[in-house]
């Protein structure tokens, strides 16, 4: 029997209101026998608008109807075989979800195959750190400054915002502040290499500020965060 896979990626993406998310759709039929009659079918949510989806790998052209984007196969997907597309939309709010459905249909109708997967997209609007480049001496303390805020009309939740040290830097503090009252602690992972800072907002439009105090140890290196 065929038995039907699908993923959509990349699984997570961030865009500020208007900017256009990219996904392709790949289907794999990992069964013992060719599959079939398949129809994938794209279900987005209504803060995606702009759809632009393209023909699939097999030439199919996808039929768009409001929010729903659904291919045809024009072919059986042989066994260990996979099928292709693309597709794209504009992010209006917050947060947008994408899930798409793969079936397989046999000859009478019923469905032999099934498998779903969701893509998400968030439209954070802004994420800062400065300064973007500071002078001190072995031993002597640092601090940079760390800005977020959100976008839209939906909540925001599990927010993780990780701030990676590179070798030479050790973390001695920070301080926190947001518009929503709320107190996350860091964790540090790693003595000098990393900080990573878990910051969850179940809020909209919401905006947070973080100064961080790091220790100068031995070299020049790069402090990244996302």
């Amino acid at each position: 029997m065929a038995v039907l896979n699908v993923t959509k990626t990349p699984e997570h993406q961030n865009h500020s209101p208007g900017e256009t998310a990219t996904w392709t759709i790949t289907v794999t039929n990992t069964g013992n026998y060719q599959a079939e009659n398949v129809v994938v079918a794209d279900d987005l949510s209504l803060n995606l608008i702009n759809i632009v989806a393209n023909n699939g790998s097999g030439g199919e052209v996808p039929s768009v109807v409001g929010n729903t984007v659904t291919w045809n196969l024009a072919a059986p997907i042989p066994i260990g075989g996979t099928w292709t597309a693309t597709l794209s939309a504009d992010i209006t709010e917050a947060l947008g979800t994408d899930t798409v459905t793969v079936s397989g249909y046999c000859g009478t109708g019923c469905e032999y195959s099934t498998a779903t997967d969701t893509a998400w997209v968030h439209a954070v609007e802004g994420l800062y750190k400065s300064p973007d480049l500071q002078t001190a001496t072995i031993g002597e303390e640092i601090t940079f400054d760390i800005f977020s805020s959100y976008w839209g009309t939906s909540n925001y939740e599990n927010v993780l915002i990780i701030d990676t040290l590179p070798v030479g830097l050790e973390y001695v503090s920070s301080t926190y502040s947001d518009s929503i009252g709320l107190s996350p602690t860091p964790t540090v992972v790693g003595l000098y290499r990393s900080k990573y800072s878990p910051y969850y907002f179940n809020s909209q439009s919401s905006e947070y500020s973080s100064e961080l105090q790091w220790c100068r140890i031995d070299q020049l290196g790069t402090d990244h965060r996302y």
